[in-house]
C-alpha cells in the first residue's frame, strides 16, 4: 500500500513538472528575430522537433475553430 502512495505521488510530481514545462514553452517570447535564430541554432534537434509538433497541433486546433465565410451570389 505504501508503494502505491509513493507511485501516485511521483506521478503527480511528474505531471506537474511536465505541465510547467509545457506552459513555459507555449508562452510567447519577447525576442527579436536575431536572438530567436541564435536560440534555435543552439537548441538540440529533439527540442526543435518537439516545438514543431506543438506548433502544428496549435494550428490544427485553431483551424477547427475558424469558420469559413459563406459567399453569397453578389
Amino acid at each position: 500500500m505504501l508503494f502505491l502512495g509513493s507511485l501516485k505521488q511521483r506521478l503527480l510530481q511528474f505531471g506537474q513538472s511536465l505541465l510547467s514545462i509545457l506552459k513555459h514553452w507555449s508562452k510567447p517570447g519577447n525576442q527579436t528575430m536575431l536572438s530567436g535564430a541564435i536560440t534555435d541554432i543552439l537548441r538540440n534537434k529533439q527540442a526543435l522537433i518537439l516545438e514543431n509538433a506543438l506548433l502544428r497541433q496549435q494550428l490544427i486546433v485553431l483551424n477547427r475553430q475558424v469558420k469559413r465565410p459563406q459567399f453569397s451570389g453578389r
